[in-house]
C-alpha cells in the first residue's frame, strides 16, 4: 500500500494482549526483587519500594494461581508528526522513538501498571509482551 494512502487514512492503531489475571483467593503479595523494582520504577516513574503479587494456586483456580484474563492495550494516535513520518517512509524504529518521546504508553508499560496494581504477575507480562519489540 502506498504511504500517502496510509498517512491520509489512519487515525490511530490499537494493539492488545490478554494476560492471565491472578487468582483473588490465593495470590501472595511480596516485595519486588531489586532488579524488577528497578525496571518497573524506571518505566512507570514510580517510587520504590514496590510490592507485587505472585501466583500461588488453590482449589478455586485449579492450582494455577490465575483465574480469568485482563487486557493490556497500546494506543497510537496518528499525529501530524507520525503522519509525516509515514508519508516519508520512516523506519518503524524512528516512528517508535517519536511516539515514545511524545508519551505513548506501550503494551509493556500497561502490563507493568497491572503488575503494580497486583492484577497480574511480572512473569505473565513478560510472556505476553515478549515479541513487542521484534
Amino acid at each position: 500500500m502506498e504511504s500517502f494512502l496510509l498517512s491520509s487514512t489512519i487515525v490511530g492503531v490499537v494493539a492488545q494482549r490478554l494476560v492471565r489475571r491472578l487468582c483473588l483467593h490465593c495470590k501472595k503479595e511480596m516485595k519486588a526483587d531489586p532488579e524488577i523494582e528497578e525496571i518497573i520504577s524506571a518505566e512507570l516513574s514510580i517510587a520504590k519500594p514496590i510490592t507485587l503479587a505472585k501466583p500461588v494456586g488453590c482449589d478455586k483456580c485449579f492450582n494455577t494461581g490465575y483465574s480469568g484474563r485482563v487486557g493490556l492495550f497500546e494506543i497510537l494516535k496518528v499525529t501530524s508528526d507520525v503522519r509525516s513520518m509515514i508519508l516519508n517512509k520512516a523506519s518503524d524504529q524512528a516512528i517508535t522513538k517519536t511516539i515514545s518521546a511524545n508519551g505513548m504508553k506501550t503494551l509493556r508499560m500497561a502490563g507493568y501498571q497491572k503488575v503494580v496494581d497486583k492484577i497480574t504477575s511480572y512473569e505473565e507480562v513478560l510472556r505476553a509482551t515478549l515479541t513487542e519489540n521484534i
